[in-house]
């Protein structure tokens, strides 16, 4: 593997680690962090890194200048991150594949979170590379963050068969959708760039771009 190579799988492992993140209910950290400048220069170098087309670098960029109008409000973004993700009954955005998908669907009965199909062969996939979620958690493995950080730590390794399967078999579904959806229903910029960044076209985790062999 090449240096440019381990570069673009270090790039790609540190934009999912900044949805991961940006997933998170925002804390003050999390505000300096946008306040400061630090977030955003990492976003720069990280996205020098990735082979995206210039096209979807500018889409991202241009996201990003417009989180530096006006500083981020913690307030402001926590209502927003509830908008999205935590509502106990409609959220926007579900935070779970199972619940995304059944939503997409139009299903009128929702999965079961931790107890459902996908969840546990989640489970199954996360133990099999020696990671196994949280045990005695009654968190759902499939939550976003939580598969996110999963692939993070594959491209970490240099995992790259199994992190191209995996997108395959489980981001694919749903990534895409839903961070379009996080762009298209957020309030904030900070949300917006979110979903921009998540989006098929700049991470591409429907396609694994940045692991392609």
């Amino acid at each position: 593997m090449g240096a440019n190579r381990k570069d673009m799988l270090f790039a790609y492992a540190e934009a999912l680690r900044v949805l991961v993140v940006s997933l998170e209910l925002p804390t003050d950290e999390y505000v300096r962090a946008w306040t400061d400048g630090s977030l955003a220069e990492g976003i720069r170098s990280m996205m020098a890194c990735l082979d995206l087309k210039d096209g979807v670098q500018v889409a991202v960029m241009c996201a990003l200048e417009e989180c530096n109008v006006r500083p981020p409000v913690l307030g402001d973004l926590r209502r927003d991150h509830t908008r999205l993700f935590g509502h106990p009954k409609a959220p926007l955005v579900p935070f779970y594949q199972s619940q995304f998908l059944a939503t997409q669907r139009g299903d009128e009965e929702r999965p079961l979170l931790v107890v459902n199909r996908t969840a546990l062969s989640l489970d199954e996939t996360y133990r099999g590379a020696g990671l196994a979620h949280r045990p005695g958690s009654t968190v759902s493995g499939d939550r976003m963050d939580i598969e996110l950080t999963f692939l993070a730590v594959l491209l970490d390794r240099g995992d790259v068969d199994r992190a191209r399967v995996f997108v395959a078999d489980y981001l694919s579904a749903w990534a895409p959708n839903f961070f379009r959806q996080v762009e298209q229903n957020a309030d904030t910029p900070e949300y917006r760039f979110v979903g921009v960044l998540g989006d098929r076209k700049s991470t591409r985790l429907n396609s694994s771009h940045c692991i392609q062999s």
